[in-house]
């Protein structure tokens, strides 16, 4: 009885023990299978880092690739660049004084002398303006809107123009005079000259000339002059009515005068008066801090009770009173027997200003001596102020003064 009893329960215990048998391999199994699992997740994933590595290291390159291409393909742009177009080189320029301005004196319009400077005997000066006319010397030719001089030449603008066939005076606001400057085919400078106030002032803004190099002259095309005028021209352009801000150069004012010069003896008779051929002059002024610069072209000067003689003479305060001989010997002196004439320049000064002028002419015909004052002007004050008047303002004055009475008649 008690053998029946036991034998269920090793049967039991058998299929117990052989059941866990079972279990532990299947839990094994499963841990197995979940660490393989695992370990070609971790393959995957790494895989995966791998190839995102691969990928990300292959874009880099393809994009380093592509910036050295752009840039190779930038490098390569910029030398056609350079190959099409080279940069033209710089133009040197230097500031010169190639034109004079004096003011013109006309009852009804305002006008200006423009005095050419002296330069080589091929040198053109091409001119031209906008507003108003430049007029020849002779009334009987007709007036123009540009011209082609040479150096010494003169041209006269004037605020005019033709309107139903008579010429008259016009209010200029501003008007440009433009000066192309050419030696054969090079152009060798250029100038740009303002008038306002209706001719009342003169700017002149530019005033330029191209140097040679190395003994050459710089290539120096039309467009690149045009266009700097232009530019020029763009810059002092007037606001309102084309009225500029900033006026030039204001016209002078003069006064003329008997009381400057003196001559003690009209005509002089060397064959009369045994003594050195000479002239006597006397100048005068109210200021006792005037002095006067005196110069000849021909024949010679000197000081009262001197010797000496030469083309130039300046007679200060202590020299006072004031006298000058002429004499016919020295450079450029006349010859007995012919008829010929000498011009006495004159510049009055107080300190460093410029306040008036003289010109003398004095004729010798055989032993006859004769002199006459062609002009003696001073410059008033304005304001309590003596003017600002330039020494190449007088020089061009004077010089056209001696120009008209050249070889005329007494």
């Amino acid at each position: 009885m008690r053998t029946f009893v036991l034998l269920p329960v090793l049967v039991s215990i058998a299929f117990f023990l052989s059941c866990s048998g079972d279990i532990s391999d299947k839990s094994d199994l499963v841990n197995q299978n979940n660490q393989g699992n695992q370990m070609n997740q971790e393959d995957q994933d790494n895989q995966d880092d791998q190839g995102s590595q691969l990928n990300q290291d292959d874009q880099g390159n393809q994009d380093d690739q592509g910036n050295q291409l752009n840039q190779d393909d930038q490098g390569n742009q910029d030398d056609q660049d350079n190959q099409k177009e080279p940069k033209e080189p710089a133009v040197i320029e230097a500031e010169a004084e190639l034109v004079r301005l004096f003011p013109g004196f006309l009852s009804s319009t305002r006008s200006w002398y423009i005095t050419m400077g002296i330069l080589d005997e091929n040198v053109v000066f091409a001119c031209s303006v906008d507003i108003g006319y430049f007029f020849p010397p002779s009334i009987s030719d007709e007036p123009y809107k540009s011209a082609n001089v040479h150096s010494g030449d003169i041209i006269f603008w004037q605020a005019r123009d033709c309107i139903d066939g008579r010429w008259i005076g016009i209010y200029v606001y501003q008007a440009f005079v433009e000066i192309i400057i050419k030696s054969e085919q090079n152009i060798i400078g250029y100038v740009v000259i303002e008038m306002t106030e209706n001719g009342m002032y003169s700017n002149l803004l530019k005033s330029v000339i191209f140097p040679q190099i190395d003994g050459k002259y710089q290539d120096i095309s039309e467009e690149y002059v045009k266009d700097a005028i232009e530019k020029i021209k763009g810059e002092h352009k007037g606001g309102e009515q084309g009225k500029p801000d900033k006026p030039g150069i204001p016209v002078v004012i003069e006064k003329e005068t008997d009381d400057m010069v003196e001559f003690p003896r009209p005509v002089f008779n060397t064959q009369v008066i045994s003594t050195m051929p000479y002239y006597p002059i006397r100048l005068k002024h109210s200021d006792e801090a005037a002095f006067f610069e005196c110069s000849v072209d021909a024949g010679a000067l000197s000081k009262r009770g001197h010797r000496s003689s030469s083309k130039n003479v300046v007679l200060k305060p202590e020299d006072s009173p004031f006298s000058i001989a002429w004499y016919s010997d020295g450079p450029g002196g006349f010859i007995d027997g012919s008829s010929q004439q000498a011009f006495i320049e004159i510049i009055l000064r107080i300190d460093n200003k410029i306040i008036g002028y003289a010109v003398i002419e004095v004729r010798r015909d055989g032993f006859i001596f004769t002199g006459r004052l062609l002009k003696s002007v001073i410059f008033p004050q304005v304001n309590g102020e003596y003017q600002n008047v330039s020494e190449g303002y007088v020089k061009t004055t004077i010089e056209k003064i001696k120009n008209e009475h050249k070889g005329g008649d007494l």
